[in-house]
């Protein structure tokens, strides 16, 4: 089976479904790249812009890739505590809901930090304070306890979002 037709069954079977776009992918091969969104998208799939602020990211990446979201790296949630940290996330936030971008923040392990996020404008977190990377059959065990998040909201999984409302 192709990865195609994999995902095809997976964008048809569910609608939310979101592939992350790592940062240093996108400076081997631009045009490649630009092929592969446009065929993720016409299958109903949104991408997200991972790892935003680190490495090889860039602000033109916002500006030129058909993206929904954009994945802040872990490294600013531990310094969101800081003066500039904080005005670092919160900018961040501000520019994605100015581009019409989902934002979502990684790293998050305490409550502070998820109450400083949710300050900020995400509406979306990710981090170690709603689960631990697990196995598959881990994270189906852990789904059927409907286990909760410690404030407000609603965790997926580990290494999916959860939505903080």
């Amino acid at each position: 089976m192709t990865t195609t037709a994999t995902l095809t069954r997976t964008a048809q079977a569910d609608g939310a479904t979101l592939t992350t776009v790592e940062t240093p992918c996108l400076i081997l091969d631009a045009d490649r790249m630009d092929r592969n969104i446009a065929r993720l998208r016409a299958l109903g799939m949104r991408v997200a812009l991972d790892d935003f602020g680190t490495g090889f990211s860039s602000l033109t990446h916002l500006q030129r890739l058909p993206i929904d979201s954009v994945k802040l790296d872990r490294s600013f949630a531990a310094n969101m505590e800081d003066e500039v940290g904080g005005k670092v996330v919160a900018a961040v936030a501000g520019l994605c809901r100015t581009l019409d971008l989902t934002s979502l923040i990684e790293g998050i392990e305490t409550p502070a930090q998820l109450r400083r996020a949710r300050q900020y404008g995400y509406r979306y977190v990710q981090g170690y304070l709603f689960a631990q990377p697990m196995t598959i059959e881990a994270l189906l065990r852990w789904l059927d306890e409907d286990r909760r998040p410690p404030l407000h909201g609603r965790s997926v999984a580990g290494g999916r979002a959860a939505s903080v409302r």
